[in-house]
């Protein structure tokens, strides 16, 4: 390996955000964020143990609570300035609007599930509401993501208009706000709900895990195994990711806490970006059915066969090897292809 990706490989163990686009705040604008991820933390903690709020409810909290952070933390454009110690005003007024908007919702939904029916405010809130989802889209996701969205809104609004077979019905403008913000078939449909339940949950046990060097270790003995191979660091995923999946049986929980080492390292030891988020995801997908922790598939397939959990078990041990062999065979070719190397001794634990 050349020493100058011996260096970056090293570098990139010590700190694996090292090209994170995240701004790093000074003086009390870095105490007043480490406050509110505290507090977001424990909400969702206390709501998702609770049940109090309902599921649409807490969905619409969750975003209230997150849009901030993603206007706090993201920075407006590429190549602004990482270190501040302030915030933008510009981003002051769309925490504001962020907050606004969805604690209308929370205090306007009980009366709207009854009646079914938007006033003038509710559709000019939605349009604000939809403004700054998009900007939060557009500062995570990128903008071709936020194109599609804004583009497939305003279809909607103006399909009529397109001649042939993609032509549509014309909406109003209330419908349309009703379906993307206030209905569960939009902003707070799914993909919210996963993100308030699953999805948080398991990313905040992957940072446990990260944090109190667990994930840490599990990449250390994969590093063992195969970090000198052709290709280490992806054979190193895809072992760490069978070690995971073993014991939480969750892709979500997989990728937080062993994708957030393996992926920046296979892209700095010379795979591409596509192919090492490719093999991280297939990797983690994996622990669902990996014994002894499988997903709740497996714990469905035992009630619904009326079998033992450890007949299931039994059967799923064969797949999930030659699924981990498969999969560690293919990376060892695409190595052997780019003409990739394994890691220095020295950066082996």
């Amino acid at each position: 390996m050349p020493q100058e990706m011996e260096e970056k490989t090293r570098q990139l163990m010590e700190e694996t955000d090292s090209d994170s686009r995240i701004r790093e705040y000074t003086g009390v604008m870095e105490h007043l964020i480490t406050v509110v991820l505290v507090c977001f933390a424990a909400f969702q903690l206390w709501a998702n143990l609770t049940g109090m709020l309902g599921a649409v409810k807490l969905r619409a909290a969750h975003i209230m609570l997150l849009l901030p952070l993603a206007f706090m933390l993201y920075p407006t454009y590429k190549k602004e300035r990482r270190r501040r110690k302030f915030m933008p005003v510009w981003d002051v007024v769309l925490c504001t609007a962020a907050v606004f908007c969805f604690a209308y919702i929370l205090r306007r939904y009980d009366a709207l599930a009854r009646t079914g029916r938007l006033n003038d405010t509710d559709v000019w809130v939605g349009v604000v509401c939809l403004a700054v989802c998009f900007e939060a889209a557009r500062r995570t996701s990128g903008n071709l993501a936020v194109i599609a969205l804004v583009f497939f809104s305003y279809f909607a609004l103006w399909g009529k208009y397109v001649p042939g077979v993609f032509g549509t019905t014309a909406f109003p403008l209330k419908r349309v706000i009703k379906s993307i913000v206030w209905d569960t078939i939009g902003i707070l449909g799914t993909g919210s709900g996963v993100s308030a339940t699953y999805i948080f949950v398991f990313v905040l046990f992957g940072a446990f895990l990260k944090y109190s060097g667990f994930s840490q270790f599990i990449n250390d003995i994969s590093l063992t195994l195969v970090g000198r191979s052709p290709g280490g660091p992806a054979k190193v995923s895809v072992i760490a990711s069978a070690m995971m999946g073993m014991i939480n049986g969750s892709a979500i929980a997989n990728v937080a806490t062993t994708g957030t080492i393996t992926i920046p390292l296979m892209k700095k030891t010379g795979y591409k970006k596509e192919f090492a988020g490719a093999v991280e995801a297939v990797a983690s997908t994996g622990g669902q059915f990996t014994p002894p922790i499988m997903g709740a598939v497996g714990f469905v397939m035992a009630e619904f066969m009326a079998v033992s959990y450890t007949k299931v078990m039994m059967a799923a041990a064969i797949p999930a090897v030659l699924y981990y062999v498969s999969l560690l065979w293919s990376v060892h070719l695409e190595a052997k292809r780019l003409g990739l190397s394994g890691m220095s001794p020295e950066n082996i634990p």
